[in-house]
């Protein structure tokens, strides 16, 4: 049984609002914002220069895992989302991100 989850957001974007607030939205505190979260991601998601990889978080944090990945590969801009509980968490998290030298 996973139990109860909640949706973790990373993000670091221009065009996309806060981690907090996306979070909120996605958590379902603000349901009313869904669609216009969904149209801001998928605009996001569909930039040309946008790459997408998954990341392992296998044996260590989401920030650690995030911290290196951003490191190795020059990132300038991300996304992601991964659902963590009492119970449950994933080994990889997809990541969409664009790097410093484009």
């Amino acid at each position: 049984m996973i139990g109860r989850t909640k949706v973790v957001v990373k993000a670091k974007s221009k065009m996309l609002p806060s981690q907090t607030e996306m979070a909120a939205i996605l958590n379902g505190d603000h349901m009313g914002h869904i669609m216009d979260l969904s149209k801001k991601l998928k605009a996001f998601k569909s930039q040309h220069m946008i790459k997408r990889m998954h990341i392992s978080q296998k044996r260590k944090s989401l920030a650690s895992a995030l911290k290196d990945f951003k490191d190795l590969y020059s990132v300038d801009e991300y996304f992601l989302t991964t659902r963590v509980g009492d119970h449950y968490r994933d080994d990889s998290v997809e990541v969409f991100y664009t790097t410093t030298g484009g």
